[in-house]
């Protein structure tokens, strides 16, 4: 039988997993957006975004056409 301490932390785990997953979807629609634009109305290059989010290129163009 669950305990109210088991119910708690089940609680908090999906509102971590709520907040969490908001965030990345944030981030997503970010990086989406600075690939939809325009090579030269872009204020960086890829490759400096994707250094600066810690991510491979391959990853950023991977966010841009909705894959994984």
């Amino acid at each position: 039988m669950p305990t109210a301490a088991s119910f708690k932390v089940t609680d908090a785990r999906a509102r971590r997993d709520r907040i969490k997953e908001a965030a990345e979807e944030e981030f997503n629609d970010l990086i989406r957006s600075f690939m939809q634009t325009t090579k030269h109305e872009r204020p960086a290059s890829v490759t400096a975004v994707a250094k600066a989010a810690d991510m491979s290129r391959a990853r950023m163009y991977q966010i841009r056409d909705g894959r994984r």
